[in-house]
């Protein structure tokens, strides 16, 4: 791995440094180029000016004969100034007379421009030339426009290519040695990494990989994403051995039951056969009811559960739940009460689905209630002063509001370390005493899971006055184009 990761990032930089060369040395060339034909244009116009100030200049005007001494002239003063390839460019009406200088053309000197006075410059290969008009003959004398050509041979540095390719070397080694230090952090990374996942995935829930603050941000997210995937395999390990204790224990414990009564009446040893029926029936409702509640969290979990949502009276909802349930709760000398601040909110809800969701929390607080269960609907919930009613954006949107169905017990409370935990399948906590009910373990589970299927949210409050207590509260968006009684 290391290996590779060092051949590709090298190539990488080759094919860089190869582009970058290949720029560079174009724009170099071209910079030469540049400064070649500058510098042959202002040699040419000083030739010019020179040539000038020559007596030749006037007698030419007036005898064109006289253009072979000029040539001569012209000739002289480039020797002088060091400049060989100096020469004349005769241009009668348009045309060239004579051949131009070797590896020029015609169309690259631009005849038009210099018979209307304008120097032309430019470049061919490696020669750069550049020609300016001297004189301009009128028609009387034969329309005759006498230019100075001067082409030069461009010098191209040569220096910028071998320092180019100093540096390129010198950035290559570098860059080699960066690469194998970076690499072999990061296959260390990598390596440790991979070594952790196949160790979780062999069962080894312990394995973890070291991390260290100073390493690359991404290699560290990594890591600790593979510490804590390992930790939360181990906590849902955990959960599912809990999980299958508990459920073990709930069906042994009736099924010993309906065991035990079923061989003393085949063996004829049941004084009350009507009593050992009503147990027999008990048992089997409680199995029954926990294998229903399994099946809803199985449904819950695979998004295979259906909901009808309708407009729901909610103050109907809760006074039919705290109905059903008046007569086990007189059983435990505990009163159930309805507190319905606003009588006329509704939410879109499965009625059915709802009124599991307040059963399977009454049915949770008879379990530690003293004497008392409140159930208690508003817009507003006293315990979540921070929640407020929440605009949604745009131009004249509605505020959005909600109903709390708050079911509140008298009980011990939920110790503060329990509370995260109380929605979880089964768990298990030390609230003190717990009378004997007919739940299964699983009611909260499937609160929650209902609730938020529904598009709402529950939360749990404990201690709620005088450091005893305990509040569930469910959330639900209001349906404000419904805001009375529906049933």
């Amino acid at each position: 791995m290391r290996a590779r990761i060092t051949l590709a990032m090298v190539l990488i930089l080759v094919v860089a440094l190869l582009l970058a060369g290949a720029i560079s040395f174009t724009l170099v060339r071209n910079a030469d180029k540049q400064n070649a034909i500058q510098t042959t244009l202002t040699q040419v116009q000083a030739l010019v000016g020179a040539s000038k100030a020559s007596p030749f200049l006037k007698s030419l005007e007036s005898n064109p004969k006289d253009l072979p001494d000029l040539k001569e002239v012209i000739d002289l003063v480039g020797q002088v100034a060091g400049l060989e390839s100096a020469g004349t460019l005769v241009i009668v009406k348009g045309h060239l007379q004579g051949s131009p200088p070797f590896g020029i053309s015609v169309s690259d000197l631009n005849l038009a421009d210099l018979t209307k006075g304008v120097p032309v410059a430019g470049s061919v290969g490696d020669l750069s030339f550049a020609a300016a008009p001297l004189i301009s003959l009128p028609e009387t004398l034969g329309g005759m426009t006498i230019a100075i050509v001067l082409v030069s041979q461009i010098t191209f540095s040569s220096d910028s290519v071998k320092y180019f390719a100093l540096a390129a070397v010198i950035a290559l080694v570098v860059a080699v040695l960066g690469t194998l230090y970076t690499t072999k952090r990061i296959s260390n990374h990598v390596v440790k990494a991979a070594k952790a996942a196949q160790d979780i995935a062999a069962g080894d829930l312990n394995a973890r990989v070291e991390t260290s603050k100073g390493d690359y941000p991404e290699l560290v997210a990594l890591e600790s994403a593979i510490n804590t995937m390992a930790e939360k395999v181990s906590q849902a390990r955990q959960l599912e051995r809990q999980f299958l204790l508990s459920i073990s224990h709930d069906l042994r414990t009736p099924l010993t039951s309906i065991r035990g009564f079923a061989e003393a009446i085949a063996d004829n040893l049941v004084p009350d056969p009507a009593k050992a029926a009503q147990v027999l029936l008990a048992e089997t409702t409680r199995l029954e009811r926990l294998i229903r509640d399994l099946l809803d969290l199985a449904y819950l979990e695979a998004k295979r559960f259906s909901l009808r949502l309708e407009p729901v009276n909610l103050s109907t909802c809760i006074r039919d739940v705290a109905d059903a349930f008046d007569m086990e709760a007189q059983q435990w000398n505990i009163r159930i009460s309805c507190h319905i601040e606003k009588s006329g909110l509704v939410a879109m809800a499965d009625r059915d689905r709802l009124s599991q969701v307040i059963g399977n929390l009454v049915q949770n607080s008879l379990k530690f209630a003293t004497g008392r269960i409140q159930i208690e609907l508003n817009d507003v919930c006293s315990l979540m002063p921070e929640r407020k009613n929440i605009s949604k954006p745009g131009h004249n949107s509605p505020v959005e509001k909600f109903a709390y169905i708050a079911v509140v017990d008298d009980g011990s409370g939920i110790a503060k370390e329990d509370l995260p935990h109380v929605f979880e399948r089964l768990y298990t906590s030390d609230r003190g005493m717990m009378r004997s009910s007919r739940g299964t373990g699983l009611g909260l589970a499937i609160v929650k899971e209902l609730t938020e299927a529904m598009g709402g949210e529950v939360v749990v409050f404990s201690p709620v006055e005088n450091g005893a207590g305990t509040a569930f509260v469910v959330i639900l968006k209001l349906d404000q184009y419904n805001t009375i009684t529906m049933d």
